[in-house]
């Protein structure tokens, strides 16, 4: 229904303003009138901005409806595994692996949404270690100011 997919005076159209809302009831809705499950609007689907914002009910919506998982746009050509990593949200993961999102897919990068998770958690081992080394420093500071002699004000 041509209704449900335009977008007038640059607006998104109302599956993607329902995503974008977080109206599940509206998305069901629009999924019910046949709205275009995969219309390109600012270089994305409604799928794969219900996963960048990181909702999985709409998400699994419009899976359940037969989104195009594997689409790839955005500005880095991501999935929207790839978002789903960036976001680091498992259960969405999960979910799109079982509506088939395709593992072996690249960004423009050349990365999968494996190792593009496995750079993410290679990062966060980095900075893990960092705060534990800033705090080792700081608790060793603090503790030898508190050995050191304290000299009356006269």
């Amino acid at each position: 229904m041509s209704g449900y997919n335009t977008v007038q005076d640059g607006e998104n159209s109302l599956l993607h303003a329902a995503v974008l809302s977080g109206d599940e009831t509206l998305v069901q809705r629009l999924i019910t009138q046949r709205a275009e499950l995969n219309k390109e609007e600012d270089d994305s689907t409604p799928l794969f901005k219900a996963v960048g914002l990181d909702d999985p009910a709409i998400a699994i919506a419009l899976l359940s409806a037969r989104a195009d998982v594997n689409w790839r746009g955005s500005e880095f050509s991501f999935t929207a595994l790839h978002q789903a990593v960036c976001v680091n949200n498992q259960k969405m993961i999960e979910a799109l692996v079982r509506a088939g999102a395709d593992v072996e897919l690249v960004d423009e990068g050349g990365s999968t949404a494996l190792s593009l998770a496995q750079s993410m958690q290679k990062r966060l081992e980095a900075e893990m270690e960092e705060a534990e080394l800033s705090a080792h420093v700081c608790t060793r500071e603090l503790e030898r100011q508190d050995r050191a002699p304290r000299s009356s004000l006269s």
